[in-house]
């Protein structure tokens, strides 16, 4: 029988907590939006932080040109588009080195411009990856940026789970201050 690992409670704390809004990046989206995410460098440090340097892995398992095309682009020279598909596999290991987890996601990144088509290829590629191990590491929570698909929320959407590592020991409930307190009675008065 294989022996699977697990992770840590220390793990487990960290896993649980909201997302730090200091990690979150924002871009302009379509429709004008504002769009949150987390920089593909920002997972893989957090990933260091966590499981540490030797106790994950990730891995292209497939990439494919999906295609490259000719384009007019907005200053009126003739360009490119690319387009790659990547399929990247991450598996965590607890810290005796047994096997705990594999997450597998894909994603499709594009590039585009009038020079350099060598490096239109590379940053597709490279953008495919990236949001592939993004995909991946939203399976650990919020800490990964899975509350960030909750409207940009960084606020902990896991809370906890029914099946903590073995050792952990919940914190203690936080007592609400005296405000709070008449807060939250003034608002169970009115809802009753």
């Amino acid at each position: 029988m294989n022996q699977h690992g697990s992770i840590t409670p220390e793990q487990y704390d960290v896993l649980l907590r909201p997302l730090n809004g200091v990690r979150v990046a924002k871009r302009s989206g379509g429709g004008g939006k504002q769009l949150s995410y987390l920089e593909a460098w920002d997972v893989r440090a957090h990933l260091i932080r966590v499981f540490g340097f030797g106790n994950f892995d990730l891995e292209l398992e497939e990439e494919s040109l999906v295609f490259q095309r000719d384009k007019k682009m907005s200053n009126g020279n003739d360009g490119w588009e690319v387009a790659y598909k990547a399929v990247v596999r991450l598996t965590l290991r607890d810290p005796r080195g047994a096997f705990i987890a594999t997450y597998r996601e894909g994603a499709v990144g594009s590039a585009d411009g009038s020079s350099g088509l060598g490096d239109l290829h590379d940053n597709a590629l490279k953008q495919a990856v990236s949001d592939a191990v993004k995909r991946c590491a939203i399976n650990l929570g919020s800490a990964f940026g899975l509350s960030l698909y909750d409207g940009g929320s960084t606020r902990d959407v896991v809370v906890r789970s029914v099946a903590p590592p073995e050792g952990w020991v919940a914190p203690p409930p936080v007592e609400p201050s005296d405000a709070q307190q008449k807060a939250l009675d003034a608002a169970v008065g009115e809802s009753a």
